[in-house]
């Protein structure tokens, strides 16, 4: 199992299993936030037996359960108050460790500036594009290994450092229905199917 620190206090990782929580405490976490829903996979140890066996060693457990790729706003700020109550430090897990991620993030909102919050995630291995910063208003941009902001649209469609509510709509309305009803479908665009076959 391995776990990658966000903050001080939060760390975050995939999928864990009750054999697991002997590291985990030795890896000195007091707590542990299960962001994933029951029952996402068959293979996936359910919450109530993890919160069952961490009990034992000494370990709090909490289940704040999201949605892969439909993490809202409310369930992002939400994460920040069991991180904040739970003895720490805190590891917190779903199937990945992103959905932990994009949570901490949108929790970080207003709180940390927009370079640190997307560098610490870059940093830990997720990337948190696009980033909700406010009500209606998302950024669309990613970081550089080295932290610089990698802009990736024409500065005349979206300035991709400045939150915008066009981006909004762009995430709202157009990319879920690309995403889940043509990508995830196998249709490609940028290939002419000759290639493809």
């Amino acid at each position: 199992m391995e776990t990658r620190l966000l903050t001080p206090v939060l760390s975050v990782a995939a999928q864990i299993s009750v054999a697991d929580l002997a590291p985990v405490t030795q890896a000195g976490f007091k707590s542990i936030i299960c962001n994933r829903p029951d029952g996402e996979s068959a293979d996936q140890t359910g919450f109530e037996e993890i919160a069952q066996a961490a009990h034992a060693p000494g370990l709090q457990a909490r289940y704040l359960p999201a949605e892969a790729g439909k993490v809202s706003d409310e369930q992002g700020t939400v994460l920040g108050q069991p991180v904040e109550e739970l003895p720490r430090p805190v590891l917190a897990y779903c199937r990945s460790g992103m959905r932990s991620t994009t949570m901490w993030a949108l929790s970080s909102a207003g709180k940390l500036a927009l370079p640190g919050i997307t560098g610490t995630a870059d940093r830990a291995g997720y990337g948190c594009c696009p980033l909700t910063v406010e009500c209606g208003k998302i950024v669309l941009t990613e970081l550089t290994c080295d932290g610089k902001l990698a802009l990736g649209f024409p500065k005349w469609l979206i300035d991709s450092a400045r939150a915008w509510a066009l981006a909004w709509r762009l995430k709202k309305r157009i990319l879920p229905p690309l995403y889940w009803d043509a990508m995830l479908k196998g249709r490609e665009w940028m290939v002419s199917s000759e290639m493809v076959n």
